[in-house]
């Protein structure tokens, strides 16, 4: 399915950045907030490598142990992502930690907004707006990108003053979901 329909923007420098990594028979830890991307990233790598692993959601308590028995099988014929919310404390891990390499998931930036809204096709920018009231969360920007999609772009005085407030929860409940590729 094409991510421009799915609203999901693809972080093309991080999917090449776990390709190489990959490639080099390194284990990628993937990192950062909850619902920020890292499964979705993952399955971007995916797409692009055949004989990849991807173990989602790893605790911090097991991440040591899945590193390590993922050294042991990773070669360059067969890669492997975890996905974790926080980084590999390398001061009291015993792996190798030659054999990783540890990538945050950042929030999106101004740019990588603009072209996830674009994939809504507004009728002006909306950047500033929605980085605003978003922070960049990818889950948030998608979630009031469809909300004002579905108002056709017109956000009137009331609506806008509850959004200031935080009751725009209320409204945008049933435009909540999550898009995963696979």
């Amino acid at each position: 399915m094409d991510l421009k329909t799915l609203h999901i923007y693809s972080r093309p420098k991080l999917v090449e950045q776990c390709v190489a990594a990959c490639k080099e028979g390194k284990v990628v830890i993937l990192y950062g907030g909850v619902k920020i991307g890292k499964s979705t990233l993952a399955e971007l790598v995916r797409r692009r490598l055949s004989n990849l692993l991807i173990y989602e959601d790893i605790p911090d308590v097991n991440l040591d142990n899945l590193i390590r028995f993922c050294c042991q099988k990773n070669s360059r014929s067969c890669a492997s992502i975890i996905t974790t919310q926080g980084p590999l404390n390398t001061t009291v891990s015993l792996v190798d930690t030659s054999r990783i390499v540890q990538i945050e998931v950042p929030l999106l930036n101004d740019e990588e907004i603009a072209e996830l809204i674009d994939t809504y096709s507004p009728s002006r920018d909306y950047t500033r707006f929605i980085k605003a009231h978003t922070c960049g969360h990818p889950v948030l920007v998608k979630t009031l990108c469809s909300y004002l999609s579905s108002c056709n772009w017109i956000v009137d005085e009331t609506v806008f003053a509850k959004m200031l407030n935080l009751k725009f929860m209320n409204r945008v409940q049933p435009y909540l979901h999550y898009n995963r590729i696979g």
